[in-house]
């Protein structure tokens, strides 16, 4: 084989750890930028104020595990840490919304919420001591003068 041949053979060859290094070094700022976006598209967060570092990441194809610290800008105390749960759309890692959790998810049309007392049973629940529900006649509610 050629001089030549040689070097075009081996050249792309010693390029190619470079770049896949550089990809895998941006990665953490990939997902940092994917979170920061996401708590910018939430409504209620002063994500201007908040400093995010990715603290580990897992990716397993077009999805990832991310760990992160938040902290705010103004106080060194309030700090929390996060996981996220992101996936590669369209070249981009974006964060997917959680999933509703028993705790979280409202009560199904009629249905109560987790750990509310049966309805047929109103007793059902009371401290130790409480009057039953019902009985008698309610008593007065101090805060409101009902005679007007």
């Amino acid at each position: 084989m050629s001089r030549a041949g040689v070097l075009l053979t081996i050249l792309p060859a010693a390029f190619l750890p470079a770049a896949c290094g550089n990809a895998a070094a941006d990665l953490p700022a990939q997902m940092q930028a994917a979170v920061e976006d996401y708590l910018a598209g939430r409504g209620g967060l002063a994500a201007d104020n908040m400093q995010v570092s990715v603290d580990a990441v897992q990716v397993e194809g077009n999805r990832a595990q991310v760990e992160v610290t938040i902290a705010a800008s103004n106080d060194a105390a309030a700090v929390m840490q996060m996981v996220y749960e992101l996936e590669k759309r369209s070249g981009r890692w974006r964060v997917k919304p959680p999933l509703p959790t028993e705790e979280t998810a409202p009560p199904a049309a009629g249905g109560l919420p987790p750990g509310h007392p049966p309805l047929d049973a109103p007793d059902a629940g009371l401290p130790p001591g409480h009057p039953p529900l019902g009985a008698g006649e309610p008593a007065p509610n101090p805060g409101k003068n009902l005679a007007m």
